[in-house]
């Protein structure tokens, strides 16, 4: 009976042990499963953190794809700049939608990423608005207007605008990597006293780090690579617009000095045509003139007018020839500086009648030039006289007198702040006969333009009406 009593205890302790290993085992497996999910679902959070976090840098780099290729549709005029811009407001779209159902349950996340959208609209707006611009100019053959008041407005709102995304896009990012931290604190929590599963979410930390810094050096690299592509398209645009200008000023330079060349043609042409029926009408009118009466008064008075015009005729065609022809030079080599004082010495009358304030920016060491002297000081003193002539109603009256060093170059400018010319006026300058003065032949400019091209120089005129002109004579500079 004790034995049978014995036996019956020992299977129940047996059966208490089976018992208790399998309710140990139920809760191992109950435990290990829900530290399983715990893991899985701290795990999810972790991972949809990063992809939040990754996301928004795929967003705001989208939205710079798309402000970048406006503006080298803007710059070049070619349409296949502006596909990144169709193509990173669909995507863009889509990265914010796929973004905003990760972070669902997040009121505040969500309220931030439906600011940063109206952003983000708006920053795509202003592109818009950039690209209708500049195809209405491309279509209507005009200049891109990248530099008038209503294109700077529209460039300095979408710059604001830009950097208000930036600080949004980093916003969200703190805030998601604080939540990032938050949950990666609940796991470490929950498995402190769990080896194996500690292991396992460092494990797995170290794999989404691992991965985090992977996507972070990978965008890093191709953000790298994108920022030298653009440096080197900045460089090779700046050397295509440099070699532009000079282009420009080259044929600006050619269609003056032909400008000049055609227009002493047909002084050579007219003097030809009219100086010989002139001869012969001189000739018919000494003819007529011995046939009448030395007392015949009236026609002595006719004749007289006759002679005096014919002179007058004869004279102006002079002229003429003298300020378009190309005439012979007696070079001396002299300081730049001493030839403008000396050319100033013969309008000192003239400039104190005016009161003129002058300023002389002489650069240092003086510049030397190979000049004839005296057809240079006409030169300069027909700017100076028209210079003072524009100021005789202004005060205060200033005159600005500068001389640059431009490598082989020497550089005089004349500067007034009396009443402009308008681009009509500008366009004209240097014609023969043309003159806004009441009293003038028109030809002061026409032989200061003939004396600078017979120095292979080069002259220029800036103007504002209302604000004064700036005259600009480029001549080779002695070296040696």
């Amino acid at each position: 009976m004790q034995t049978a009593l014995k036996e019956l205890q020992g299977d129940a302790r047996v059966r208490i042990g089976f018992i208790a290993a399998f309710i140990l085992l139920l809760f191992a497996i109950g435990l290990s499963t829900y530290n399983d999910n715990r893991l899985k679902q701290q795990t999810a959070l972790v991972y949809r953190t990063y992809e939040v976090v990754f996301d928004l840098e795929h967003l705001l780099s989208k939205t710079k794809d798309a402000e970048t290729g406006v503006r080298g549709f803007i710059t070049t005029g070619n349409k296949s700049f502006f596909q990144p811009f169709v193509g990173s407001k669909k995507s863009v779209d889509s990265v914010f939608q796929k973004t905003l159902a990760e972070t669902g349950d997040n009121a505040s996340q969500t309220g931030k990423l439906r600011q940063l959208k109206v952003l983000v609209d708006k920053q795509f707006q202003l592109l818009d608005q950039l690209y209708m611009v500049t195809a209405i100019a491309q279509r209507n053959n005009v200049l891109i207007p990248y530099a008038n008041d209503s294109m700077n407005v529209i460039l300095d709102e979408g710059k604001a605008t830009m950097d208000n995304i930036r600080l949004k896009v980093n916003e969200i990012q703190q805030a998601e990597r604080q939540l990032l931290k938050e949950r990666q604190d609940k796991v470490d929590s929950s498995f402190s006293n769990i080896n194996t599963f500690t292991v396992v979410v460092l494990g797995v930390a170290l794999i989404l780090f691992v991965f985090g810094l992977l996507i972070n050096l990978k965008e890093n690299n191709i953000r790298k690579l994108a920022s030298e592509r653009i440096k080197k398209y900045q460089h090779e645009l700046q050397q295509r617009i440099t070699q532009l200008d000079a282009a420009n000023e080259r044929l600006l330079r050619m269609k003056s000095e032909e400008k000049f060349a055609a227009t002493g043609r047909i002084a050579r042409t007219i003097a030809h045509e009219i100086r010989n029926p002139l001869t012969n009408i001189n000739l018919s009118v000494n003819q007529l003139q011995s046939d009448f009466l030395a007392d015949n008064e009236e026609a002595e008075f006719l004749f007289k007018i006759i002679y005096r015009n014919s002179d007058r005729i004869n004279h102006l065609i002079t002229e003429l020839l003298q300020s378009t022809k190309f005439a012979e030079l007696n070079f001396t080599v002299i300081g730049v500086d001493e030839l403008i004082d000396e050319t100033l010495q013969e309008a000192k009358d003239r400039m104190a009648l005016t009161e003129v304030k002058l300023t002389k920016l002489y650069n240092k060491p003086a510049p030397k030039i190979a000049v004839d002297v005296n057809k240079m000081k006409i030169a300069l003193l027909n700017i100076v006289i028209n210079a003072l002539e524009s100021m005789e109603k202004k005060q205060p009256a200033n005159l600005v007198i500068e001389t640059v060093m431009q490598d082989t170059k020497c550089e005089i400018k004349i500067s007034d702040n009396g009443g402009g010319m308008n681009e009509e006026t500008l366009g004209k300058i240097f014609e023969p006969y043309f003159t806004r003065k009441i009293k003038g032949g028109g030809l002061g400019l026409t032989n200061t333009q003939n004396i600078i091209l017979n120095h292979q120089g080069e002259i220029k005129v800036v103007s504002v009406e209302g604000q004064g002109t700036t005259f600009s004579i480029t001549l080779n500079a002695q070296l040696n």
